[in-house]
């Protein structure tokens, strides 16, 4: 929460340390900027945990209190700092307004991503690293990858193929203005020639609420419910893990190895017509 406070007072000298004069005196929030009306969570994964008192409604419920109090709620979980700051660090001056190099997708030429290149410029400039993809497309600008798209096949429901974005992330500290279109225009050509009706996406909401998407031409599809992860104290680095399906419970089988679980707010789906 400090190192939080001080990037944040670099922008913002009003900007406070738990904050709970506008979430009904029952809930903090981290760090609080006044002048951009935006909060800030940084989620410890025991306090966060259901072990820790947080059940699968607390962060949504934290967030749409926000929402009614005009604030912007960014949260992030411990292992996202810890693993990924300079990321984090990225998003949350975006929001603090401050400047980044701004290029135009015209000036841009597209191309087909290589794996390796994909997996390096993705565990740089994306939160969640890599994600298996079947194809990825990036803009270059000057020879030199800037914003990357990548797309899976999701699953099948009756005949058609679905496909979805695994993967969007732009290089800190650029802006492309009219990138997500231009990358949206190839991978929907992509998905048409393979059969597919549709290209799907989803925004995190605990840190994003899906306006480029809105902007490229994707239509809303309302949000999911939470969505949960478990967490092993005895890991390092820290690591949250995605949900596994066995023969008994999931949950008390991944208790009875000692892992904690954790919420988060779900996720907005989009999707554009191929």
């Amino acid at each position: 929460d400090e190192a939080i406070l001080a990037l944040v007072r670099k922008y913002d000298v009003e900007a406070v340390q738990c904050k709970r004069d506008f979430l009904g005196g029952k809930l903090e929030i981290d760090v609080y900027s006044p002048k951009f009306k935006l909060g800030i969570e940084h989620n410890g994964l025991f306090w966060h945990s259901e072990e820790g008192g947080k059940d699968s409604g607390y962060h949504l419920n934290k967030l749409d209190l926000s929402q009614k109090a005009g604030i912007r709620l960014l949260q992030f979980f411990e292992d996202e700092w810890a693993n990924k700051r300079t990321i984090v660090e990225a998003m949350i001056s975006k929001f603090l307004g401050v400047p980044s190099t701004r290029l135009g997708a015209r000036k841009c030429s597209v191309r087909e991503v290589q794996v390796a290149e994909r997996r390096a410029f993705l565990d740089r400039h994306h939160l969640q690293g890599d994600a298996s993809s079947a194809v990825t497309f990036g803009l270059y600008y000057e020879f030199q990858l800037v914003q990357v798209l990548a797309v899976r096949k999701a699953s099948y429901t009756g005949g058609a193929p679905v496909f979805e974005i695994s993967r969007f992330a732009t290089e800190a500290g650029k802006t492309v203005v009219g990138g997500l279109s231009r990358l949206t225009a190839a991978a929907r050509g992509w998905v048409r020639d393979q059969g597919g009706d549709f290209l799907y996406t989803y925004a995190d909401r605990r840190y994003s609420t899906g306006d480029s998407y809105l902007k490229a031409g994707f239509e809303p599809l309302g949000p999911t419910g939470p969505g949960y992860w478990y967490w092993l104290p005895s890991t390092r680095p820290l690591t949250r893990i995605h949900r596994y399906r066995l023969g008994m419970t999931e949950s008390d089988w991944r208790r009875s190895q000692g892992y904690k679980k954790l919420w988060d707010c779900g996720q907005l789906r989009f999707r554009i017509a191929v």
